[in-house]
């Protein structure tokens, strides 16, 4: 990204979905494979978790997405980033219950609604809250970032679908 005017070519553009996406599956499989073994034990202290831990999750996604995009872009961006967790989160959880799982009538209740509300406004949190704390460049996305973040949230996906395949 031109760090000075903050503009993007096309590559730019689709390397800072390709982050957001990957950053999205990544928490949200994270969320799943942390939260897993406290709901078997009981549902309730799984919920209690999940309501501690998501909003700081999210939050931190958001907060790493960020770096990699400019002052001057960052509202603009910030939509995109909203949109691509939320993305990430539905098809994720069709995958999780509906596929995985073979139990779609759990799946949209009004606290999963509840949380993609939360999913979809945190990146403009974030940005409002570190507004005046973040630099105004961007730093620049690699190819070993997008690895390093697919091969974890992969390595989370397959410890999340085993657990619940076995446990």
């Amino acid at each position: 990204m031109s760090k000075e005017t903050g503009s993007n070519t096309v590559k730019e553009k689709l390397l800072l979905l390709l982050l957001f996406l990957l950053v999205g599956f990544t928490a949200y499989w994270f969320g799943n494979a942390v939260l897993w073994i406290p709901w078997v034990i009981n549902m309730w202290l799984g919920i209690t978790i999940m309501i501690i831990l998501v909003p700081f999750l999210w939050g931190y996604a958001s907060l790493y997405c960020l770096k990699f995009v400019s002052k001057k872009c960052r509202k603009n961006k910030n939509w995109l980033m909203a949109i691509a967790f939320l993305v990430v989160s539905v098809i994720s959880d069709y995958f999780f219950f509906a596929v995985w799982r073979g139990i779609p009538d759990q799946l949209y209740h009004p606290t999963t609604l509840a949380a993609y509300g939360l999913i979809f406004i945190m990146p403009f949190l974030v940005n409002f809250i570190f507004e005046k704390r973040r630099t105004a460049e961007a730093n620049d996305i690699s190819v070993t970032n997008l690895i390093i973040i697919a091969a974890l949230g992969i390595t989370l996906l397959f410890i999340t679908l085993y657990c619940v395949r076995f446990w």
